[in-house]
Parts: C-alpha cells; structure tokens; sequence
C-alpha cells in the first residue's frame, strides 16, 4: 500500500519537472507564434510563479479540505488542461492571453503539488527510510529537467508541431491519473510520543533557511552561463558544459542519497551540504569558475534531508511543510527580479555575491538548529 504512495508522488514529479523544463526550449517559438515582446513574453514563467506562490499561501485551507492525495489528483488534472490549452491557442496564434491563462493553471497545479508530493512522502516514510525517499523523490524533478529539452530538442530537429507536441504531452498526466484513480486518501496522521511545540520565530527560521538556500541554487542554475559568458568570457558552448556539469551532479547527489544513507545525524549533514556550497561557490567567483559545477553536489541532497529533518524533528511537521514551502514560493517568484535590481546596480559579478550572503544566512541559521531525536 505505502509503495502505491511512493510511485505515485515519484511519478507525480517527474511529470510537474517535465512541463516545467519543457516550457525554457518552447520559448522563443511562443513569442513567435504571438508576435508579442520579449518583456510581455517573459510573464509565462512570472505568471505562473506567482500564482504558484499564491497557492501555497491557501494550502492550510485546501489542505484540509481536500488531503494531499485528492488535492494532488486535481493538480494533475490541471497539468493536463494547462497543457491542451496551451497547445490549442499556440497552433492559432491569436489570443495570447489565453496561453497566460494556461500558465496560471499551470501555476496552480504546480503550487499544490510543492507541498502535497512532499507530504505524501513524509507521511508513508519512516526514520530509517526517510531520507533516501526524499532523495528519490526530487531525484524525479532532477530526471525531468534532463529528459524535457532532450525531448523538445528532437521535436525541433525533425521539424514537428512543437504545439500538438504540447498537446501528446498532455496525455501523460491523463494515463498518471487513469492509473491512480483508485489511490485512497492518506488516514489521519498518529501523533508522535513527545510533542514538540513550534513557535512563529522557529517557522520562520526553518522558511528563510530553505528559500534562502533554494534561492543560491535557482541563481547558480538560471544565471551561471550568462556570468560566464559576459564576466568571464567564456564561450557559450563551454558555459554551457559547466551548467551540465551542475545539473549532472545535482542529479548524481540526489539518485546516489536514493540509495546511501550516511550514519551522521540530518543536521550535521545539512551544515557540511551548506559550507560546502559556500565554499565552491566562493572559490568559483575568485578563483576558477569551474569550482561552480562542484555546487550541484552539495546542494543535491539538501532539500530532501531537509524535509526528512522537519518530519522527525517536529510533531507538527504536516502543518510547517506547508508554511516551509510558502517561504519557497516567495523567493522564488522574487528572486529573478531581485537579481535584476542587483545587476544594474552592481554588474553581473556583483550580484553573484548574493548567493555568498545567501548561504551564510543559511549556514549561521542552521547552526541554531537541534539535532532531530
């Protein structure tokens, strides 16, 4: 039964990582299919940022209304619409705020499964499987970004309808939820032996860390090959391979962390996971930027022990994913800007160094924390 469960959310993210990395290859082809700006098409992926943060924000209510698994079926329902829609108005190229619309929904589904999928995995794991389930599962999403543009690329090279291509792909959350149909809701969490209470200051703490990291690897992701290219002269095709070299050893962590389940307590793990990064991150900006891709690494297995953490170390840990994952979806529909502001008024190097001040906050905060019992 617990292993219906775990497919289930496994699936669930590869599917939410492929549509989501499928979108950056399709780019340029939406904005010729609308004839619209770069400016007004970048509100695609701003769009469906912000509506997914706004969701995340209601998940208490929907939470409780619905459950993580029932929730998580009408965020796959929606995958499937937002990708019909958008290959419907791409083919006629004249409403292109239909396609916004489409992105919102896409927003929606997205928002709910950030918190469902990690939930369901919290809620059939246990201390001695935890960890590697959580690896496992953002494994998916590292799998997903591999496959989509490869996916897309042979869609482009044999010159096919990149439009009803959207449109097949919306099959696959359409047999994912055929196939799941019958997956009964999760029962009522037992509560653990020794409560613990949690304060705001704790909720916060816990919020900053996670998006304040999720932000250093969303920085390294998005915007390494531009540095690259324009600070260190580098060319594209060589940036390029480092950005590989990151996504390959994110992937690489995760799958290994599926798998390996080092004896060191959670904690401990994090704040090695955390200096680490620091330390690549800065030898990458002063010394040899091929210390960047070393990040991928130590940052792989971070947010999946770090779920793993909050679930063993707090009773309420059902209640704090959520408002964990609001703190996430914040930053990340800020994040891009905030990085703009930064780089006109610092250069591109200069905003680099946001992610040194990020990690640090994250470093010295972790040091806050207990190891969970």
């Amino acid at each position: 039964m617990r292993a219906s469960y775990i497919l289930f959310s496994f699936l669930s993210l590869f599917i939410f990582g492929m549509i989501d990395n499928a979108r950056g290859p399709i780019y340029p082809k939406v904005i010729e299919a609308f004839g619209v700006s770069n400016s007004l098409s970048s509100w695609i992926f701003t769009l469906t940022s912000i509506v997914s943060f706004l969701i995340t924000l209601g998940s208490p209510w929907w939470l409780k209304k619905f459950g993580a698994v029932k929730a998580s079926k009408y965020a796959i329902l929606l995958h499937g619409l937002a990708l019909t829609l958008m290959g419907i108005t791409s083919i006629s190229g004249d409403s292109f705020s239909l396609f916004l619309l489409a992105s919102a929904i896409l927003g929606t589904a997205m928002g709910i499964q950030s918190v469902t999928l990690n939930l369901i995995v919290a809620r059939v794991s246990n201390p001695l499987n935890g960890r590697k389930l959580f690896s496992g599962l953002h494994a998916m999403y590292g799998a997903a970004s591999f496959c989509a543009p490869l996916i897309m690329g042979l869609v482009f090279r044999y010159e096919l309808s990149w439009e009803y291509s959207l449109i097949f792909l919306a099959l696959i959350p359409a047999a994912h939820l055929l196939y799941f149909k019958d997956l009964e809701p999760l029962g009522i969490a037992q509560k653990s032996e020794v409560d613990t209470p949690v304060s705001p200051g704790t909720i916060l703490k816990l919020g900053i860390i996670f998006s304040f990291f999720i932000a250093t690897e969303i920085l390294i992701s998005s915007r390494l090959v531009v540095y690259l290219y324009k600070v260190e002269s580098m060319k594209l095709d060589l940036a390029s391979m480092l950005l590989t070299g990151f996504f390959i050893l994110l992937l690489g962590g995760r799958l290994i962390f599926s798998f390996y389940n080092p004896s060191m307590k959670t904690i401990y793990l994090l704040r090695m996971g955390v200096g680490a990064t620091l330390g690549f991150y800065i030898l990458g900006l002063t010394v040899s930027p091929y210390f960047f891709p070393l990040t991928g690494f130590s940052i792989s297995y971070f947010f999946p022990y770090g779920m793993d953490y909050i679930k063993n170390k707090y009773t309420q840990a059902e209640s704090i994913m959520p408002k964990v994952m609001m703190f996430v979806g914040a930053m990340i529909a800020g994040m891009h800007a905030i990085f703009g502001v930064l780089s006109e008024l610092y250069g591109l190097y200069g905003a680099m160094w946001v992610g040194v001040v990020l990690s640090s906050i994250v470093f010295l905060l972790l040091l806050t924390l207990r190891p969970a019992k």
